[in-house]
């Protein structure tokens, strides 16, 4: 089965065009246009709808909602706070939707480190004499730092079964079903709000960069050891004349006691060393200094860690290739841990993982959320690409905090890599 979804994403180079912020309708039946003042209406909202909305001038404002998009006057909208989402939201909830629907319960629940939207609308008879009837529906999704974006809807939703499997075998949403923490704790969607009636009471999982690598407890040290099957290597070099980026690999990483990385150290399959770099920080603020390729390499970012993420703002300088502008987001799920991460040379935390820029990986994590049980992974190099979907990870060691200390990933049932990793803790 092949990989259908990329679940979280690193973000570079995205610059707002306009500030957005997010509104609730503060009234019914309010007319929806085409264009400011202007054009045919193609819609109504009322006090159950709420998005992102930008102002367009003359006191109106401008959004997109899957079900109408046009433009209402800004008198009709009221913005409302961003919260944070946590752990500790997941549990039951009573909800309002618009007409006919009368009222919602729902449950918010985590599974494999997704987030599962359990979610019944009800409509009552009404005074005709009308029956009431009932709609149930299955929301899957990742968390973000200010709400959850679902991806999948899933039907039939088999609860003792591997979910990362149904979300593999479903079509995403045509756009995705997106909540945001508001006022008062309240989830809202551009069609409904959800109110916590009984919290699960779960705490949240600490975040550092440290996440970023999947691993778990107060790690001081990483040596890590990737090599390739050797007749492999020899094929792609004679098919590429030498020019592709996958090589043996020895990497050191040091991570300070508060989960950062403070040191990192990329050597080839000789031990011969490409990059290290050194990592101080002040509060958010980071200067990394060191050498790629015998040329010197300076980065100064800022780094912001969420509930569910990491964002790094900032520029860099590398004498080998230039410089540029460092915006990237890394986004954890449930567990704390990335379903989908870029590697890239120009972006923190610049761990190389051959001599491509960029290395994607998609997770497939085992139904207890613990380790990854296959992966899907693109190289980047010289404008080219190289693909690998669904490589299973089989003959995983573990040390006693669950990390693990070997495993050997296999393509289409071939052994592709073997790789080890030693920790020691604080």
């Amino acid at each position: 089965m092949k990989t259908k979804i990329f679940l979280g994403m690193l973000l570079v180079g995205v610059v707002p065009l306009r500030a957005q912020d997010y509104y609730v309708v503060t009234k019914e039946n309010i007319d929806v246009y085409q264009y400011p003042a202007a054009g045919e209406v193609v819609g109504k909202v009322g006090t159950m709808n709420s998005f992102t909305a930008w102002e367009t001038g003359d006191g109106w404002m401008e959004f997109k909602t899957p079900i109408v998009s046009g433009c209402v006057p800004a008198k009709y909208l009221r913005k409302t706070a961003h919260g944070e989402f946590s752990r500790a939201m997941l549990g039951d909830y009573i909800g309002k939707a618009p007409a006919p629907v009368s009222y919602s319960t729902a449950t918010l629940s985590e599974k494999e480190g997704y987030v599962v939207l359990q979610l019944t609308d009800f409509v009552e008879p009404d005074s005709q004499g009308g029956q009431g009837s009932q709609a149930s529906y299955v929301y899957v999704g990742v968390p973000r730092n200010n709400g959850i974006t679902f991806t999948h809807s899933l039907y039939p939703y088999v609860s003792n079964e591997s979910l990362a499997l149904q979300v593999e075998g479903s079509r995403p949403l045509r756009e995705p079903y997106e909540f945001v923490v508001a006022e008062g704790g309240v989830l809202r969607a551009y069609d409904r709000l959800l109110e916590v009636q009984q919290s699960l009471h779960r705490e949240d999982v600490p975040v550092a960069e440290r996440n970023l690598f999947q691993l778990r407890g107060n790690v001081k040290e990483v040596g890590y050891v990737r090599a390739y099957r050797e007749d492999f290597l020899k094929t792609m070099d004679k098919d590429t004349n030498g020019s592709h980026p996958l090589r043996n690999m020895f990497k050191s990483l040091y991570f300070s006691p508060d989960g950062n990385l403070a040191v990192y150290e990329n050597y080839d399959g000789n031990m011969k060393l490409i990059e290290k770099y050194i990592f101080a920080s002040d509060g958010s603020d980071v200067l990394a200094e060191g050498e790629r390729n015998g040329q010197p390499f300076r980065a100064a970012y800022t780094r912001k860690e969420g509930k569910f993420g990491i964002t790094y703002r900032g520029s860099y300088e590398d004498g080998e290739s230039g410089h540029g502008l460092i915006e990237c987001d890394y986004a954890l799920n449930m567990n704390g841990v990335p379903f989908n991460i870029t590697h890239s040379r120009n972006a923190p935390l610049f761990v190389d993982f051959g001599d491509g820029e960029r290395y994607d990986i998609t997770y497939r994590y085992r139904q207890d959320g613990s380790l990854p049980s296959a992966m899907s992974f693109r190289f980047g190099y010289g404008g080219k690409s190289w693909e690998y979907k669904d490589a299973e990870i089989k003959e995983v060691k573990t040390d006693s905090c669950g990390n693990w200390t070997e495993r050997v990933v296999f393509v289409n049932g071939v052994l592709f890599f073997k790789e080890k990793q030693t920790i020691t803790y604080y």
